[in-house]
């Protein structure tokens, strides 16, 4: 699982192990940024948590 922090103009910056050396960033357009929120509030969840759950998903 990451941990993903949501940071303004719709960029989401997620970072791994740091045993591992993981860091990544993700940049995300302001509408798309505005989707996944949306998506993420409809279902209950922080914003943060629905994408690091897509993410997480898309990797196995």
């Amino acid at each position: 699982m990451y941990k993903i922090t949501m940071v303004k103009e719709g960029l989401f910056r997620f970072v791994g192990n740091k045993k591992n050396g993981s860091n990544f960033l993700i940049t995300l357009d302001s509408d798309v940024a505005d989707f996944y929120r949306q998506k993420a509030k409809s279902s209950g969840k922080d914003a943060n948590k629905y994408i690091s759950e897509i993410l997480t998903k898309g990797y196995e």
